[in-house]
């Protein structure tokens, strides 16, 4: 009898969170403290700046998270992801993470998003995290009509 072949179990350091930022230090710092505070603990982090004005911000984290940095210029946020992205070349196995740079993590984020991917169909190609503290967006006639 043929064994089916198990399936990986992920945990966070295989997971690898990008990160394209453009003049928001403070929302990029709020960011990284959420990360740096998770219950599960994150393989790589690499933050693609398309200013100058993040590397005093990822110097901050760089005792408390495995951050990478690097600049793109000129700036553009697929630009900027795909230059992250380029720096997954070596072999293996990864959970990506596009994250906006104002994105703040609940406490169990990466946690709850691994037990996802634990247990997902392995035809599952990607997810998203869903935004709970976002800004109620204000409500229109124009809004309302087009749904």
């Amino acid at each position: 009898m043929d064994q089916a072949p198990t399936q990986r179990v992920w945990t966070g350091r295989d997971m690898v969170i990008l990160v394209p930022t453009l003049n928001r230090p403070q929302k990029l710092r709020e960011l990284l403290e959420s990360i740096a505070v998770q219950t599960e603990t994150i393989g790589r982090v690499i933050i693609v700046d398309g200013a100058e004005d993040a590397e005093p911000v990822v110097e901050l984290f760089q005792s408390s998270l495995p951050l990478e940095y690097s600049q793109c210029h000129p700036p553009g946020q697929i630009r900027q992801r795909n230059h992250g992205l380029s720096q997954l070349r070596e072999a293996g196995d990864y959970l990506v993470a596009l994250l906006d740079d104002d994105i703040v993590l609940g406490l169990t984020a990466v946690e709850e998003m691994i037990a996802f991917w634990n247990h997902a169909p392995k035809d599952t190609a990607g997810v998203a995290f869903n935004i709970v503290n976002g800004e109620p967006e204000r409500y229109t006639r124009l809004k309302g009509l087009l749904g």
